[in-house]
C-alpha cells in the first residue's frame, strides 16, 4: 500500500501507530524528531507524514515549514496532546501551515484510520 513516516518523541505512540497501519498494509517508518524526519524524507519517497507538534531538536510547526519548501505536496497529518494545545488552535495552526489534518492525542484506531484514509485518497 502506502509508504508513512512518523515523527513523534513518544515511542510509545510510534510503536501503536506504526503497528495499526503496519497491520492495514502500508509501510511504516518512525523517527523521534523533527530532524530525523527531514532527513529521512530526503532519502526516500514516502505517501504520508504524521507530525507531531512538539519534540526536541526541531518542532512541528518548524519541520512543517521546512518541508514545505522542499516537498511542498508531502501529505501531513499533525498529531497533538490536547493538554498542550486547544482543537480550534491545531486546526488554525492545519490550514496556515499547509497541514492535511489534525489528531488530539489520545486519539481512537478509528480516527487514526479515518484520517490516513483521507490523507491518502
Amino acid at each position: 500500500m502506502s509508504r508513512i513516516l512518523i515523527a513523534d518523541d513518544d515511542e510509545q505512540i510510534c510503536t501503536i501507530v506504526a503497528r495499526l497501519l503496519d497491520h492495514d498494509g502500508h509501510t511504516v517508518t518512525a523517527v523521534h524528531s523533527g530532524a530525523e524526519a527531514i532527513a529521512t524524507l530526503r532519502s526516500a519517497p514516502f505517501d504520508l507524514l504524521l507530525l507531531d507538534l512538539v519534540m526536541p531538536q526541531k518542532g512541528g510547526i518548524e519541520t512543517i515549514m521546512e518541508i514545505r519548501g522542499e516537498i511542498p505536496r508531502m501529505p501531513i497529518i499533525v498529531m497533538s496532546g490536547k493538554v498542550r494545545f486547544e482543537e480550534e488552535s491545531i486546526s488554525r495552526l492545519v490550514q496556515h501551515y499547509g497541514a492535511i489534518a489534525s489528531l488530539a492525542k489520545p486519539f481512537s484506531s478509528d480516527e487514526l484510520r479515518s484520517a490516513v484514509a483521507a490523507a491518502l485518497a
